[in-house]
This record gives structure tokens, sequence and C-alpha cells, in this order.
């Protein structure tokens, strides 16, 4: 099959574990930009940034995005930088539908800090908050533009990929969305701001009361 989603996103907004969620429910194959590159080089992307350079990184990671849309996977995770490229967003954005995994500046601090066992080496220097916002400041414009924006703070992969599962299959033809899908008191909600975002309350509901 071609590619029908791409995940794009900050470091720790969740791309790589919604991916795999969201293969589980639809029965497509992912692939992972940044463990794509790492398979094809036999090394970790640290190692890669820390001998070759980062301008190298963002050459391989170009190839493995090439190849993942190649290769007939229906999920495309990529790393955060990857829209960096002009080249890289030109072929992101032919894909059908891509979707912008939001995150506050301190929950991606606070996952950063819990994952011992991934280096980030372009967060290192200062305070990791400091770092992370600095970085995601830096790179806010990129991610402006596309049509659907989820945000995964406050619930985790299984849900937001149920979001993410539902925007695609539900036939909204909106404008650009953001939805904030919450767990609030036990139950779910879900959040939905946007363009026109009131034509999607039909099909909403439908879905909530058939």
């Amino acid at each position: 099959m071609s590619v029908q989603v791409v995940l794009v996103g900050f470091s720790a907004s969740g791309k790589t574990t919604v991916g795999s969620k969201l293969a589980a429910l639809t029965g497509w194959k992912l692939v992972d930009v940044d463990v794509a590159v790492e398979q094809a080089e036999g090394r970790p992307i640290t190692e890669i940034i820390r001998v070759d350079g980062e301008g190298r990184f963002r050459e391989l990671e170009t190839e493995a995005l090439k190849r993942a849309f190649d290769s007939g996977a229906g999920i495309v995770a990529t790393g955060g930088g990857i829209l960096l490229s002009d080249a890289n967003r030109s072929l992101i954005n032919s894909a059908p539908s891509v979707v912008h995994l939001a995150v506050e500046p301190s929950t991606a601090a606070a996952r950063l800090a819990g994952d011992a066992s991934t280096e980030r080496p372009l967060l290192v220097g200062e305070d990791l908050l400091e770092s992370v916002t600095r970085l995601m400041e830096q790179r806010t414009g990129l991610y402006n533009g596309f049509k659907l924006r989820v945000w995964t703070d406050w619930t985790d992969a299984v849900r937001v990929a149920e979001v993410v599962s539902a925007e695609l299959t539900a036939n909204c033809d909106a404008g650009t969305l953001t939805i904030i899908p919450a767990d609030v008191s036990g139950a779910l909600s879900d959040i939905v701001i946007g363009t026109n975002a009131l034509d999607t309350l039909g099909n909403r509901l439908r879905v909530l009361c058939p």
C-alpha cells in the first residue's frame, strides 16, 4: 500500500509509540525513520551525529524517509527535526494525511528525562527544560499548516492513536483541527478546536450515539 499518514512532532511527542498503536488498530505497516537510519548504518543516531555530524545524519534521514515512502508502509513516524529540510517537507506533504502530535515543553522534558536509554545529542549543555523550550520555539513554524494537530500531554498513546484513527476515517473535511484528548475524572473527553469545527459535530455525534 502507499503511505496513508505521516506522524510529525517534537522529540518525545509520542510519534513512535503512537505509530505502533495506530499500526495495531489499522493493520497498516509502520516505518520509523529514526529506526530505519540506525538499521541502515548499524549504529545509533547519537554516534552518527557525534562522529559524522548533524549534517550527515540529516542526509541519512532524508534517504530513509524516501525508502519509507517506497516501502509499502501505511504509517511513517518521523524524527523531531525532519521538517528542517525542504525536500523532506515536500515528500511528507504528498501523503494523504499528516498528523502533528503536539506536546508541551514541560511534558517533553519530563519524558526525555525519564528515558535514560536514549541520548539526545541536540538537547545537551543546559537545563533540559530550557533546551527543549528553545529548540521547540525555533521549530514552531515548521509544524504550522498541517490539517490535524493532536495533543499528547493528557492521555496515553493508545488513546491518542484511537483519536488519530477516528479522524482518518471520519471524513470530516472541516479545515484545520486541533484535538485535545483528555481523561477527565475517569471519563474520556475530546476537545475539538478549529476552522468550521462545528461542521464535524454530526459525524462525531453519530459515533457517540449511533
